[in-house]
C-alpha cells in the first residue's frame, strides 16, 4: 500500500508540475498544435492508482508485473517482488513525458523511430499496457529509439513514442528507458552485509576449508587461518575479497528453493562481531550454480559486559595514544555493528525475504565462495646459505 501510493503522489506530482509549465510556455509563444509542450499523458494523474498490471511486449516475447496487498511481483518470475524503483522509475517516466515535436502517421516509417507494431518481424519497438483491476487498458504505448541532447544536461533528451490506438508518433520530451528482460524488473537485492561488521568468513566446498579472520572491528585486513610456516599468502586482496564475500549480493536469476536440490554441507558462512551468521549452501544444477541463503544469530559473537568493559578500557588507552584519524576510522568500524535484538530483527527479516528461494549470482561471486586454500598461497623464497 506504501508503495502504490508513493507512485501515485509522484506521478500526480509530475503532472501537476508540468502542466503548469506548460501553461506558461505556451501563453508567451502559442504552439502550432494544442498537444505542444503538455503532458502526453496527463490521464495517469487521475488514474495512477487504477493501475494493477504493467505488461512489456516486444518481438521475442512479454511479461507483466501485477500490484498485490503485498507489494508488486513478477508472475513470470515464480511471483518474486519487483523493484518498487524500477516501477516508479517507468511509470514517472512515462507521466513527465512532454510533446516536443509531431513526428509521422507512416506506419512505413514506424521503423526508422523503433514504433512498429511489437508483432512486425524484426520490430524494435517495445509496447509498455497499464491496466486496471479489470484488465482494462488504462494506456498503451510503444516505445521507441532514445534521442540524447548534447552535454551532460538531460534537457535536451528524448523519446519516440506512439500511442498503441493512435497513428501519431511524437518525439517525446523526457527519459523512458523500458527494460525487456524480467529480471531487470526484480528487486535485485538479496543481502548485503558489509565487510566492516564481518570477523570469520569460512569456505568449505573444496578438500581443505578457506577460514579468514579479524579479531577487531579495526582491523583493515583479514588474516588467513592454517597457513604453514614456509607459505605465505599470494595476495591480501583476494584474502580480503573473502571477507566480503556477502557483501552486496544480487541475483541474476531465481526460482522456488524447492526446485533445486540443495545439499546438507554448506559451502560458505559468515559471522560478524555482533551476531549474525550467514550460510550459503551452493548445488550445481540446469547448467548452473544456485545458492540458497540461511540468516541466524549467534550470541556468542556478541560482546560481553567484561569485553565491552575492556574494550572501554582499551580504547581509551588507544585516544592517548593513536592519533585522530586513527580514532575516527575506530569509531567508524564500531558505528557499523548492531546491538543484539537489531541483529534478531536483522535475521527474521533475511530469513522472511530469502527463505523461499534459490538464486543465481554473478559469476565471480561464485567464484569467491569456492576458492581454494592452496591457490591462495605460495612457497616462501629461501634465504640464501
Amino acid at each position: 500500500m506504501k508503495s502504490k501510493a508513493l507512485i501515485a503522489l509522484g506521478i500526480a506530482a509530475v503532472i501537476a508540475v508540468g502542466a503548469a509549465v506548460a501553461v506558461a510556455t505556451m501563453q508567451q509563444s502559442p504552439a502550432p498544435r494544442a498537444e505542444i509542450g503538455n503532458r502526453l499523458f496527463p490521464q495517469l494523474a487521475a488514474r495512477a492508482d487504477d493501475i494493477r498490471t504493467i505488461q512489456v511486449r516486444h518481438k521475442d516475447g512479454s511479461f507483466s508485473i501485477v500490484r498485490t496487498d503485498d507489494g508488486w511481483v513478477v508472475p513470470e518470475q515464480s511471483n518474486y517482488p519487483a523493484s518498487i524503483d524500477e516501477v516508479r522509475r517507468v511509470l514517472v517516466g512515462l507521466a513527465e513525458l512532454r510533446a516536443l515535436e509531431a513526428k509521422t502517421r507512416s506506419p512505413n516509417l514506424y521503423p526508422e523511430l523503433q514504433v512498429e507494431d511489437v508483432s512486425a518481424p524484426d520490430a524494435k519497438s517495445v509496447q509498455l499496457t497499464l491496466k486496471d483491476a479489470n484488465g482494462g487498458d488504462v494506456l498503451s504505448v510503444l516505445v521507441g529509439k532514445q534521442r540524447f541532447g548534447r552535454g551532460t544536461s538531460s534537457a535536451g533528451d528524448g523519446v519516440y513514442i506512439r500511442r498503441s490506438d493512435d497513428a501519431q508518433a511524437w518525439l517525446a520530451q523526457g527519459r523512458l528507458t523500458v527494460n525487456r528482460d524480467a529480471v531487470q524488473w526484480l528487486d535485485r537485492k538479496i543481502v548485503d552485509v558489509k565487510r566492516e561488521r564481518v570477523r570469520t568468513v569460512s569456505l568449505r566446498t573444496t578438500e581443505k576449508e578457506v577460514t579468514v579472520t579479524r579479531t577487531d572491528p579495526s582491523e583493515n585486513d583479514f588474516t588467513l587461518a592454517g597457513v604453514p610456516d614456509d607459505h605465505k599468502v599470494k595476495s591480501s586482496w583476494e584474502i580480503n575479497s573473502i571477507g566480503g564475500a556477502f557483501e552486496s549480493l544480487e541475483l541474476d536469476a531465481v526460482k522456488p528453493v524447492a526446485e533445486v536440490k540443495f545439499p546438507e554441507t554448506p559451502a560458505a558462512e559468515a559471522v560478524t562481531f555482533d551476531g549474525l551468521k550467514l550460510t550459503a549452501y551452493l548445488a550445481d544444477q540446469d547448467g548452473g550454480t544456485w545458492v540458497r541463503f540461511v540468516a541466524a544469530f549467534e550470541p556468542s559473537s556478541q560482546p560481553t559486559e567484561q569485553a565491552d568493559a575492556a574494550q572501554a578500557a582499551e580504547k581509551k588507552e588507544e585516544e592517548v595514544a593513536a592519533n585522530e584519524a586513527k580514532d575516527k576510522a575506530d569509531k567508524d568500524d564500531a558505528s557499523k555493528l548492531k546491538p543484539a535484538d537489531e541483529v534478531r530483527k536483522e535475521v527474521e527479516t533475511i530469513n522472511a525475504r530469502v527463505g523461499n528461494w534459490a538464486y543465481k549470482l554473478p559469476s565471480y561471486k561464485i567464484d569467491t565462495f569456492r576458492k581454494k586454500f592452496n591457490d591462495l598461497i605460495e612457497p616462501k623464497e629461501k634465504k640464501a646459505s
